[in-house]
C-alpha cells in the first residue's frame, strides 16, 4: 500500500467495518467481556528488592479486584486473598501494604506496628516537604496505614491507596487536612521500605487499560451506523479488558492517554472540524465519567500525539502538524495548567507518523516519528523531550504499510517499538521489539480486523 494511503487511513479513520467478532471472536482470539483483568507476575521475589513501579502495580491489582475483597482484620487464613502470583495476604490495611511490598506472607503479612520493622522513618511529622515517593507509606502504628501513590504537580496534594474498609479506595489529600482515611493526620508518620528501589522509571505503562503495568493490545473500530467501538486485550494475560465498548464517531481519531493521572488509560478522541475548530473528547477509564467534552484545541489537518510531555503524571493535549514546506511541528498544551509546553517545535517530515512515548524511561514523553519506507525499510526517529538530544536516529523496524503502536508492553518503564500490521487475508497482527534491549517481545500475535486502528496511547 502506498505510504500516503496508509497515513491517510491512520489519521482519518478507516473505510469500513470489520466482519470479525460477530460471535465474539477476533481473528481466532476468543474475547470474554466478563473476564477480569489480572496483573502480570511479579518481577521481585518475596522479601527481596522491589521497584516502586512494581509496588504500585501490585497495589493496583488489589484495587482492580476491590469488589471481590472484603475488609477483615481478624487475620483468619480463610479470609486471606491472593496477590497476582497466588500468595495469600490479609485483607486489611497492613496486609495490603505487605502484599504491595511483596513481604513474607506468614500470618497474612505484617501489622501497622510491625511495618516499621522493615522500613525506616522518613519523617515523624510528614508535610509537603517530605521526600515521599511512590510505594512509601504513611503509618499510624496504633490504627492505620496507607500506601503513598504520587504527588500532584503542586507537591501539596497527593494520591494514596487505603484499605480501611470495603472497597479499597484511591484517595486524594493534603497534609493540611485534618484527617487521612478517617484517622487524624497528625498521627501518621512517613516510612520507606528497606528493599524498595527506584528502578528504571517511576512512571506507569502507557496504554495500560487495566492498571497492570503493561501496555495492552487495543483497537479502535470505526462504525458509522452504531457508533465506533474499542477492543482491548491484556498483554499480560491475554484476557479481554473490554469488547466493543462504544465511544466515538466514524471520523474521530483515537487519542487515548491518562488525562486525569489516576494510573489507568482513558478512552479519548480527536474530532477534526475545519469550520468550528477541532475538539477533544475524553472518558475516564476508571469511572466512565467524561473528563473533556468538546475541548477546543487543534487544526483540521493536525494529527493527535498525546503524552505526558512535562512529566506531571497526566497526558497532555498534543498535536503533530505536517508541513512539507517549512518542516512539521509539535504543539502541546498542559492538561494541568492549560499552558503551552511546545508551540511549534520543529521535528519531522511531512509524511512521518507521530509515535510519541517515553523511550528513555525518564518520565517524560519524547517526540518520536515512524518513517515509512517501502524501499529501504521503515525507521524510527526519537528526540528526548527533556534534554532535546537524539535517542533514536533511524532504527529500522517495520514494513511500509505498518501502523506504529508504541507502548511499554513488557512493563520495564521504557516505550517499545511496536507495529500493527493490517491483514485482511490472514488476520492482522502485532509486532513489538524492546527499544531498550533490542529483544522481541511480540512476534505476530493475531488480534484485530483489517481496518482497525491501534489505540495503545502514548
Amino acid at each position: 500500500m502506498p505510504i500516503a494511503n496508509s497515513l491517510r487511513r491512520l489519521v482519518a479513520g478507516v473505510a469500513g467495518l470489520a466482519v470479525a467478532l460477530a460471535l465474539g471472536v477476533v481473528v481466532g482470539v476468543v474475547v470474554d467481556a466478563a473476564a477480569k483483568p489480572v496483573a502480570a507476575h511479579a518481577a521481585s521475589t518475596m522479601g527481596g528488592q522491589i521497584t516502586r513501579s512494581e509496588v504500585i502495580t501490585r497495589a493496583q491489582f488489589w484495587y482492580n479486584e476491590r469488589n471481590s475483597l472484603t475488609y477483615n482484620e481478624s487475620r483468619a487464613p480463610s479470609s486471606f486473598y491472593p496477590d497476582s502470583g497466588g500468595s495469600m495476604y490479609a485483607p486489611d490495611c497492613s496486609g495490603y501494604v505487605s502484599m504491595a511490598w511483596h513481604l513474607n506472607n506468614a500470618r497474612g503479612g505484617l501489622t501497622t506496628d510491625t511495618l516499621p520493622d522493615v522500613s525506616w522513618m522518613l519523617d515523624a511529622t510528614p508535610s509537603s516537604s517530605t521526600d515521599l515517593r511512590p510505594g512509601d507509606i504513611l503509618d499510624d502504628p496504633d490504627h492505620h496505614t496507607v500506601l503513598f501513590d504520587k504527588w500532584d504537580t503542586d507537591h501539596v496534594h497527593f494520591w494514596y491507596y487505603s484499605f480501611g474498609n470495603s472497597p479499597i479506595s484511591h484517595g486524594y489529600a493534603a497534609f493540611s487536612d485534618q484527617s487521612l482515611s478517617d484517622h487524624p493526620m497528625a498521627d501518621y508518620q512517613a516510612y520507606r521500605y528497606n528493599n524498595i528501589v527506584d528502578g528504571p522509571s517511576g512512571v506507569r505503562a502507557t496504554g495500560d487499560y487495566n492498571g497492570d503495568g503493561r501496555t495492552d493490545l487495543t483497537l479502535y473500530r470505526k462504525d458509522c451506523s452504531n457508533g465506533s467501538n474499542w477492543w482491548s486485550l491484556s498483554s499480560g494475560t491475554g484476557q479481554a479488558i473490554f469488547s466493543g465498548a462504544v465511544f466515538g464517531g466514524c471520523a474521530d481519531i483515537p487519542a487515548p492517554g491518562d488525562y486525569d493521572g489516576d494510573g489507568v488509560t482513558d478512552q479519548a478522541l480527536y474530532r477534526r472540524d475545519c469550520t468550528n475548530g477541532s475538539t477533544w473528547w475524553v472518558k475516564s477509564g476508571r469511572t466512565g465519567a467524561m473528563i473533556y467534552s468538546g475541548l477546543k484545541y487543534g487544526g483540521c489537518n493536525d494529527i493527535p500525539a498525546p503524552g505526558d510531555y512535562d512529566g506531571d503524571g497526566r497526558t497532555d493535549l498534543a498535536l503533530y502538524r505536517p508541513d512539507c514546506t517549512n518542516g512539521s511541528s509539535w504543539w502541546v498544551q498542559s492538561t494541568r495548567t492549560g499552558a503551552n509546553i511546545f508551540a511549534g517545535a520543529k521535528f519531522g517530515g511531512c509524511a512521518d507518523i507521530p509515535a510519541p512515548g517515553d523511550y528513555d524511561g525518564d518520565g517524560y514523553t519524547d517526540r518520536a516519528l515512524y518513517r515509512q519506507d517501502c524501499t529501504n525499510g521503515s525507521s524510527w526517529w526519537v528526540q528526548s523531550t527533556h534534554t532535546g538530544t537524539a535517542i533514536n536516529g533511524g532504527t529500522k523496524y517495520g514494513g511500509c504499510a505498518d501502523i506504529p503502536a508504541p507502548g511499554d508492553y513488557d512493563g520495564d518503564g521504557y516505550t517499545d517499538l511496536a507495529l500493527y500490521r493490517q491483514d485482511c487475508t490472514n488476520g492482522s497482527s502485532w509486532w513489538v521489539k524492546s527499544d531498550h534491549t533490542g529483544t522481541a517481545i511480540n512476534g505476530g500475535t493475531k488480534y484485530g480486523g483489517c481496518t482497525d486502528i491501534p489505540a495503545t496511547a502514548t
